[in-house]
C-alpha cells in the first residue's frame, strides 16, 4: 500500500510528522485546555523584585515569548494551527478538484484552442494573485463602522471559493496539458485502435499515470495557499474577516481567531521595535509549514519514482500472469485426456 511506503520515506515523514503534530496540538489545546492562553504580565525574583515585563523574550517557560499583552506566543499560534492548516489543506483540494474536472475537457476536447487558451491563461503567471485577492477580498474581510456585511461562515466560504477559483485558471491548463502529453504516448493509441471510448482510456490509462502528478500539484497548491494567506496578513486582510476598532483608543487591526495570518498582520510593527519576536514568531511557524509540505512532496516523488519498487510491481504482474497460463494449459490437458 502505497501510504506504508510513504510513512517508511524519511523525507514524507518527516514533513507529515510536523504537520500532524501541529493539528493534534491544535485540537488538544482547545479540548483539554479549553483554548486557555498563558498569560505572563510581568517576571519577579524570590524577593518579588520585578525583573521584566511584557513583552517577555523568548526563554525556556515561553518558547517564542510573549505579545505585548503578556501572552505567549507559541500557545497563540498552535491555537491557530488548525484554522490556518484546515483552511490551507480545504482550498488546495477545491483547486485540484476543479482545475482536474476542467483539465479534462480541455486536454480531451479542446487542445485545437491550445494557443489561444494559452495566451489568456499566461497573463495569470505575470499578475500576483495576491494582488488580485486584496482587491476582492477587501469588501468582504474589512470590518466597517457599521459591522461586517456577511457572518463569519460566509466570510470564511467567500475567501475560500475566491483564493480557489484564481488559481482554476492555470492549473486547469497544467493539468490539460499533462493529459494531453499521456494520451499522445504509444499504448494510449494501441488503445484506440482496439476501440476503447475515450472514458474507458482515461479511466484505465490515464488515471495512473496522472495521479502521481495530482498529488504533486496537490501539496504545491497547499504550499500556495499558506504563502497567499501570509501576504494577505500583511495588508490586515485575516482569515474569516479583519476586526477592526473604529473608537477614540484606535486600537490595531485585530484577528477573529489565532489564525497565522491575523497574528503577522497584528504583529509586522514589532518588527520595527526591539520586540521582533513577535513578528517572528508567526513567520518561523508558516515557514516550518511550507517546509514539511515540500519534505512531504519531496517524499511523494522519491516514492513513486523508486525503480525498485517499480520493478517488483513488474515482476509480480508477470508472475502473476505465467501462473495464469499455467492454470489454462493444464485444464485444457485434463480435458483432452478425458476425450481418450
Amino acid at each position: 500500500m502505497i501510504l506504508f511506503r510513504l510513512l517508511k520515506n524519511p523525507y514524507f515523514l518527516f514533513g507529515f510528522l510536523i504537520i500532524s503534530g501541529m493539528l493534534v496540538g491544535s485540537f488538544v489545546h482547545q479540548h483539554v485546555f479549553n483554548s486557555e492562553i498563558k498569560q505572563v504580565m510581568w517576571l519577579l525574583d524570590e524577593n518579588n523584585d520585578l525583573l521584566d515585563a511584557a513583552p517577555l523574550p523568548p526563554s525556556k517557560d515561553l518558547w517564542l515569548g510573549t505579545d505585548r499583552d503578556g501572552y505567549d506566543l507559541f500557545m497563540m499560534l498552535l491555537s491557530g494551527a488548525k484554522y490556518t492548516l484546515i483552511f490551507a489543506f480545504l482550498v488546495g483540494f477545491l483547486r485540484v478538484f476543479f482545475s482536474l474536472c476542467v483539465g479534462i475537457l480541455y486536454g480531451t476536447f479542446f487542445m485545437k484552442y491550445k494557443r489561444y487558451i494559452d495566451g489568456f491563461v499566461d497573463a495569470f503567471h505575470y499578475i500576483p494573485l495576491t494582488l488580485i485577492s486584496i482587491f476582492i477580498l477587501f469588501p468582504i474581510l474589512w470590518e466597517t463602522p457599521m459591522g461586517f456585511t456577511y457572518t463569519f461562515a460566509e466570510r470564511l466560504i467567500l475567501q475560500a471559493l475566491i483564493l480557489t477559483l484564481l488559481a482554476v485558471p492555470v492549473t486547469s491548463v497544467l493539468i490539460g496539458n499533462e493529459i494531453n502529453e499521456i494520451l499522445k504516448r504509444e499504448f494510449i493509441l494501441g488503445a484506440k485502435t482496439l476501440g476503447g471510448s475515450k472514458f474507458h482510456i482515461l479511466w484505465k490509462h490515464v488515471r495512473p499515470h496522472l495521479f502521481a502528478r495530482v498529488a504533486i500539484i496537490y501539496g504545491q497548491q497547499v504550499v500556495q495557499v499558506l504563502l497567499v494567506l501570509a501576504h494577505l496578513g500583511l495588508f490586515a486582510l485575516f482569515l474569516g474577516g479583519t476586526d477592526i476598532c473604529y473608537n477614540c483608543m484606535g486600537d490595531p487591526p485585530k484577528t477573529m481567531t489565532y489564525e497565522w495570518s491575523g497574528m503577522l498582520g497584528n504583529s509586522h510593527m514589532s518588527f520595527q521595535t526591539n520586540a521582533k519576536w513577535i513578528f517572528l514568531a508567526p513567520i518561523i511557524f508558516f515557514a516550518v509549514s511550507i517546509l514539511a509540505m515540500n519534505f512531504m512532496i519531496e517524499g511523494f516523488k522519491r516514492v513513486m519514482t523508486d525503480r525498485s519498487y517499480l520493478l517488483t510491481k513488474v515482476k509480480k504482474k508477470k508472475k502473476a500472469s505465467k501462473n495464469e497460463n499455467v492454470v489454462i494449459q493444464s485444464e485444457m490437458f485434463e480435458l483432452s485426456s478425458s476425450k481418450h
